[in-house]
């Protein structure tokens, strides 16, 4: 008797591990596409903007009517960047977070078969991967992804709007190049700050269970 209610516990406790299982698989497929998604919404919107502003400009000439709404559609892919790079942030430590999760429920089998560890490709702790998914190694650009693409992005549009507002002020040349390129530098620091404290907050409050001895 005792043996079959064992039994039955095992098997509620293993059909409740795959449930989950195959949940955090959904949840973490989910939030992919979504980020991925909104980088594609960004990256077409974006030049279809400049291709219609560029068109404009030969048709009714760059006057100040002109000049204005350029610097406003500027300002709103601007705008529009920094929520996607928000939004890409939060799915790529949510992703991790679901892809700890999984870990962990693969560490269960582990832990009632030892002998099934040396069949899993992946890991069965709960501490990788890493949160940092930017693209960044420390001494060069290892791959160009979604969040380096978008935080470059962003920083052409607000260089660009600097660049626009300065010309309604009679400056030389070089000062037009001086300010263009420390906004699209301050642009790219602020961002990747802002992105790194996320990570690193994301990386404290998870709480690791099984990590690797």
């Amino acid at each position: 008797m005792k043996v079959v209610e064992k039994n039955k516990q095992d098997e509620d406790e293993l059909e409740i591990i795959l449930a989950e299982y195959q949940l955090l698989q959904s949840f973490r497929q989910n939030i992919v596409d979504a980020a991925l998604n909104r980088t594609k919404f960004y990256f077409s919107i974006v030049p279809a903007v400049v291709g219609v502003a560029t068109i404009l400009s030969q048709i009714i000439g760059v006057n100040e009517i002109f000049k204005t709404s350029i610097l406003l559609l500027d300002l709103y892919l601007l705008l529009l960047g920094i929520t996607t790079l928000n939004r890409i942030i939060e799915s790529q430590i949510s992703a991790v977070t679901y892809t700890r999760g999984i870990n962990r429920i693969r560490r269960y089998f582990v832990e009632k078969h030892s002998n099934l560890e040396k069949y899993f490709l992946l890991p069965t702790t709960d501490d990788v991967p890493k949160f940092q998914t930017i693209g960044f190694s420390r001494t060069k650009i290892i791959s160009l992804g979604q969040s380096t693409a978008v935080i470059f992005t962003n920083s052409f549009l607000a260089s660009f709007a600097l660049y626009a507002v300065s010309t309604y002020f009679k400056l030389s040349p070089i000062i037009y190049i001086g300010i263009t390129i420390l906004a699209f530098l301050a642009t790219v620091i602020f961002q990747y700050r802002g992105y790194k404290k996320k990570v690193k907050t994301a990386e404290s409050s998870f709480k690791s269970r099984f990590p690797r001895t």
